[in-house]
């Protein structure tokens, strides 16, 4: 979790309410994997778009192991650009038909499950309600006979919503994410050529999380959010107006992001 929060937390706690909040995870665990293989097997409407963006902040070129000139960071904003609309171009955003096949549109993609997680590939996993009301007046009589009018607030709706951290190993990460095509990527990447080459590029998982919202009077999911946070190493050949840059190490962080939004016939009535 971030700077180590959750961590901190678990510290102050006794022995035995670490293990009450873990057996807890595991359940928290459990409901998600089978709500969200239950929808990738049940075909609702599915609506899904994918999005891809780079903190610019943490875009950093090295040579020789030593922070390189203005000039070069300059370039962190083209590459910032052909970084962003290369992937973009291979990112879907559309809607399924009710009882659409989604084997190969939602995680896991290929399979029949959509989520292998089990409690031991968490960091943190919770579970919360947030309640929506509805405020209307309606006219009481009070204790002197007398007609007032009084505020009432009725809950119209909850929502469950879970959040769950992954450790950062791939293993883990890999029960619930599907990863892209390197090879489509960096073919897109090529576009970019008459400014920079990209031969390969390695990735290491930080902080990945997932977040899901359900109907908690129907259990119906109703969406999961999959935030894929990823730090980028690669090696940059400056090409054409940014030949000055010849051939520099560099790394960036970045986040992936995979949305899909069920829609259920009960949730419509």
């Amino acid at each position: 979790s971030e700077d180590g929060l959750w961590e901190k937390v678990l510290d102050l706690l006794s022995q035995e309410e670490k293990d009450s909040i873990k057996a807890n995870e595991a359940n928290v665990v459990e409901y998600f994997v089978n709500k969200v293989n239950g929808a990738k097997s049940e075909k609702p409407i599915t609506q899904y778009k994918e999005s891809f963006w780079t903190n610019e902040d943490t875009i950093k070129f090295t040579q020789d192991g030593n922070d390189t000139d203005g000039k070069v960071k300059a370039a962190a904003k083209f590459f910032d650009y052909f970084t962003e609309k290369g992937a973009g171009k291979i990112l879907p955003d559309a809607t399924t038909e009710k009882g659409a096949d989604l084997t190969d549109i939602m995680y896991l993609k290929g399979s029949d499950k959509a989520c292998l997680l089990t409690a031991d590939d968490v960091v943190s996993a919770v579970s919360s309600l947030a309640y929506e009301t509805q405020t209307y007046t309606e006219k009481v009589t009070n204790e002197k006979g007398k007609q007032e009018e009084k505020e009432v607030k009725v809950v119209t709706g909850i929502t469950r919503i879970i959040t769950i951290v992954l450790k950062d190993d791939a293993a883990s990460v890999f029960k619930a994410y599907s990863m892209h095509d390197k090879k489509a990527i960096l073919d897109e990447m090529k576009k970019a050529s008459s400014y920079f080459t990209v031969d390969d590029y390695s990735v290491e998982f930080d902080g990945c999380t997932i977040t899901a919202t359900f109907n908690a009077v129907t259990d119906n999911i109703l969406s999961t959010t999959y935030d894929k946070n990823m730090s980028v190493s690669t090696v940059v050949n400056g090409v054409g107006d940014l030949d000055y840059l010849g051939k520099q190490d560099l790394t960036f962080d970045c986040t992936d992001r995979m949305e899909y939004h069920f829609g259920w016939d009960d949730e419509a009535k």
